[in-house]
């Protein structure tokens, strides 16, 4: 055999293992890396959930504030009806009832 031929005879087992290895390595990496994916999804996932859960509890309680100052806003209006009805027969006194 000539020396060529015994130097790649040797580097082939060589170049064989290193190629097993950057093979092996990479579908670790590529499992690691759909584990994580899925995690990470399912975060997400629960995340949106419960920021859905969140804003319509919100909004409950900014419609529930919405009713409370229509309210408010209804008497108080009741209240200044009054108070201009009294101002009014106060300055003139030919209205007042008797």
């Amino acid at each position: 055999m000539t020396p060529e031929v015994v130097q790649l005879l040797i580097q082939l087992p060589i170049v064989g293992i290193f190629a097993w290895f950057v093979w092996a390595w990479s579908r670790k990496n590529q499992e690691a890396q759909e584990a994580r994916d899925k995690l990470m999804q399912e975060f997400w996932k629960e995340q949106r959930e419960s920021d859905r859960g969140i804003m319509e509890r919100l909004v409950l309680s900014v419609d529930g504030l919405c009713d409370k100052f229509g309210k408010h806003d209804q008497k108080t209006e009741a209240a200044l009806a009054v108070l201009k009805d009294r101002e009014t027969q106060k300055r003139n006194p030919k209205t007042r009832p008797l």
